[in-house]
């Protein structure tokens, strides 16, 4: 099981607010969240099966208009998506939850470990140090099983060992660009294979995808 969630700020100002209107974007899902289908399907190693969606514009920009035509974006969702290798991944996106600790969070759950990882609120030009971003918690081998014959919760030593950490996000990526330093990443790897005349590290299957 894979679970991603954004909780951020509303839709930025952009030239002519182009991103108020479906029309211009392919939608919230579609615009927005394209990344993290793609890092389900780079975490799960597999493709989707069947996709069920829920959302809806509930708060911003439902005031708005341009050329006589009112912002139809999509402000909030959840996205339930069954992969072919059987695991399933959840989408939980709110974009008035800017009060928020982490904008997001990745959680899988395997067989026998739980993995988790937090990246700050959006614009954080600082690594706090002191604040644990990844998490890893391994079961009691014993559980794995799935057999539970219990009736009564163990307790938690012996459910298993968690180990937090901080993974540092260089300074000079916080300054060079947004999303904790991935911007600075992704573009090195664009200027790269132009450069070299190698392969990207996205295709073009993937953005079909």
């Amino acid at each position: 099981m894979l679970s991603i969630r954004e909780h951020r700020f509303p839709f930025l100002a952009k030239v002519s607010n182009w991103n108020r209107f479906s029309d211009n974007t392919g939608g919230t899902l579609v615009e927005k969240c394209c990344h993290h289908f793609d890092l389900m399907r780079l975490i799960l190693r597999s493709e989707p099966h069947t996709i069920f969606a829920s959302g809806g514009q509930d708060l911003n920009h439902t005031s708005e208009e341009y050329g006589g035509k009112r912002s139809d974006i999509l402000d909030n969702a959840f996205v339930l998506v069954t992969f072919a290798n059987g695991a399933r991944a959840v989408l939980d996106l709110c974009m008035f939850a800017e009060a928020s600790k982490h904008q997001e969070e990745i959680c899988l759950v395997g067989t026998h470990a739980k993995l988790e990882a937090f990246a700050p609120s959006h614009g954080t030009k600082q690594d706090d140090r002191n604040t644990a971003n990844y998490r890893r918690s391994t079961r009691n081998p014993a559980f794995a099983s799935g057999e539970w014959t219990r009736d009564e919760p163990p307790p938690p030593f012996e459910c298993g060992e968690t180990l937090e950490e901080h993974v540092e996000v260089p300074a000079e990526l916080l300054e060079a660009g947004s999303h904790a330093g991935s911007t600075f990443f992704e573009v090195t790897r664009f200027a790269q294979a132009v450069r070299s005349g190698g392969q990207p590290a996205v295709t073009l299957s993937d953005g079909s995808k």
